[in-house]
């Protein structure tokens, strides 16, 4: 079995909107010291409106794939935009029409102090007072148990 990502050449239906695709990724390459070849020629394309799952086996480039969708990284070579924009070409607009919460926060100095195993909702509880969520009655608190 490979351990690269394997991936068909578009997945969902066509946007009949004309829209540009949510994702489209074209002959990614990614290489990191000591030649670690993390993505060998990518190409994908997500349509909008589409449930979209990135899966692979450990060292298969899902992490890197979705680094340089989220302007973390760049590419070695090709291609790859979100909502129609280039990554590496206009990497603020990128970030300005997407949102991302990861399983593990690379930026999170506080340590975790919630027993539940869900990242995302402990990243949530945490931060949601710096996003206008002040209220411990609003909807978005009370969807979160207390730790």
């Amino acid at each position: 079995m490979s351990n690269f990502l394997e991936t068909r050449p578009s997945v969902g239906t066509a946007a009949s909107s004309g829209s540009p695709p949510a994702i489209e990724v074209q002959d990614l390459v990614k290489t990191y010291p000591g030649d670690v070849r993390a993505l060998r020629g990518l190409s994908f394309t997500v349509e909008p409106g589409t449930v979209f799952g990135l899966l692979g086996p450990n060292g298969a480039g899902k992490s890197s794939t979705v680094k340089i969708l989220t302007t973390l990284s760049r590419p070695d070579s090709g291609t790859a935009r979100v909502a129609g924009i280039d990554v590496v070409k206009r990497p603020d607009r990128v970030r300005r029409a997407i949102g991302c919460v990861a399983q593990r926060s690379g930026v999170d100095l506080e340590p975790r102090r919630c027993s539940w195993t869900s990242p995302p909702r402990a990243w949530t509880r945490r931060h949601a007072p710096t996003c206008g969520t002040r209220s411990p009655a609003s909807p978005a608190r009370r969807a979160l148990p207390s730790c």
